[in-house]
């Protein structure tokens, strides 16, 4: 009898998420990537997950799906995670393709996404919860500290995301103080390099955006840097949009429409004319 309830439960659950509801309905929209506390170096390794050129902007669409960058799944209907505020609104982002660049993560434990506030903003936390093996220290009951080569860690990162780029700053700025206040007992040079550097990357990603217009009758996106798998999406000749990142022939293109619609995805550069 236990088991026909829980079927039960399971079935309504399935139905009900057909479609997003009331709250969730309030998130539909792009958001515009704005830090990741993962974007300084480690050990002088890059951690980053995520290309952060190819993450400029999160779309949760009203269908239930969601994208960003290679990075695509399912929203909406989520449960209550044990842990976290009452008003931090849970988005369950369901991943059914991702690509992560985990230079020293060895698995991906989980991946949790809220809608928090911060200086009373939404902002979309992403967070990846990983393990990786490095050199460690065990305690030795007869040889004391002893050094072995692969011992397992556990961490985590965390990406932020706007629906509006001119809250940009106020955001930033939070960061920032929140660095200076952790890096207070030490030298100030320290924290004003963390500042310089991250100041920097912004500035890059920034800098590094160009422009292009379509010079074919189709221009179709794809799902990876080749000709291999065609999406049904496309632009026609004439319309324009920009690149911070180009790969085997492909740019990583970003079109908004007359509504304000982002369509993201690989254009051959055969079919455009980049702008210098």
């Amino acid at each position: 009898m236990r088991n026909f309830y829980f079927f039960i439960i399971s079935i309504f659950f399935l139905i009900s998420c057909k479609s997003l509801t009331k709250d969730d309905l309030k998130y539909v929209g792009d958001w515009q990537f704005i830090y990741t506390d993962d974007s300084l170096l480690w050990d002088n390794i890059p951690r980053t997950f995520w290309d952060l050129k190819t993450i400029n902007s999160l779309k949760l669409e009203k269908n239930r799906n969601w994208s960003l960058g290679y990075n695509s799944g399912t929203w909406g209907c989520a449960k209550k995670i044990d842990g976290y505020s009452s008003s931090d609104y849970n988005l369950d982002l369901q991943f059914k393709d991702n690509k992560f660049i985990a230079y020293n993560a060895s698995n991906i434990n989980n991946i949790e996404a809220f809608v928090i506030k911060i200086e009373n903003i939404d902002v979309i936390k992403i967070t990846i919860k990983y393990s990786y093996r490095d050199i460690g220290l065990i305690d030795d009951p007869i040889k004391g500290a002893v050094q072995v080569p692969n011992m397992e860690y556990h961490s985590d990162v965390n990406y932020y995301f706007i629906r509006d780029i001119n809250e940009k700053n106020k955001i930033i700025n939070h960061f920032l103080t929140k660095i200076n206040n952790e890096n207070q007992n030490s030298n100030s040079s320290s924290y004003n390099e963390q500042v310089n550097q991250f100041q920097d990357e912004q500035s890059d990603l920034e800098s590094n955006v160009k422009s292009f217009i379509v010079k074919i009758d189709k221009a179709y996106f794809y799902k990876e840097s080749n000709n291999k798998f065609k999406r049904k999406a496309y632009l026609i000749k004439g319309q324009s949009g920009d690149f911070s990142i180009r790969e085997n022939d492909y740019v990583f293109a970003k079109y908004t429409n007359e509504d304000g619609v982002v369509t993201e995805g690989w254009i051959s550069i055969n079919d455009i004319e980049i702008s210098e």
